[in-house]
């Protein structure tokens, strides 16, 4: 029986290695068409549809049961009112630096000199992208595929 997250048909789904931070098992799931994503095993079962739905529905099913799961950690936690923009700028900043933090490390392979706060895009100037796009070209001939059509700057 064929099985759909949002409007992507799956595949396979394969086991991998990694754990969440709460120490659940991650999957791969590899979409027709090529597109694949890791994500939480427990995730992929409960997102999972026997018929194709669009992106809006996805979201209000994922955000839903996390949204049920976020106000039970506050009421557990006692947390008031005024400590709700505490709790959503800490969760932003903590997004910030991990997405910030991965994005250095993809630039200069080099964890150490990773500084939060900084968004390391800013830091990087055109030539240097440029760089990396050729790279990313090159590749593509190499192989063959995933050629894009995009020319560097």
């Amino acid at each position: 029986m064929e099985k759909f997250i949002g409007p992507r048909k799956i595949e396979l789904i394969a086991e991998t290695e990694f754990k969440t931070h709460g120490g659940k098992d991650v999957v791969k799931v590899m979409y027709d068409g090529g597109f694949s994503e890791i994500m939480p095993k427990s995730e992929c079962e409960f997102l999972q549809e026997d018929k194709a739905t669009d992106y809006n529905q996805l979201r209000k099913k994922k955000m839903g049961r996390i949204l049920e799961e976020v106000l039970t950690v506050i009421a557990e936690h006692d947390l008031k009112a005024a400590d709700i923009e505490a709790l959503k700028a800490g969760i932003e900043n903590e997004l910030y630096n991990s997405f910030n933090r991965a994005t250095h490390f993809l630039w200069t392979k080099d964890d150490k000199s990773f500084i939060p706060g900084n968004n390391v895009v800013l830091e990087r100037s055109l030539l240097e992208a440029d760089l990396v796009l050729k790279t990313i070209n090159k590749k593509d001939e190499s192989t063959g595929e995933g050629k894009t059509s995009e020319k560097s700057a």
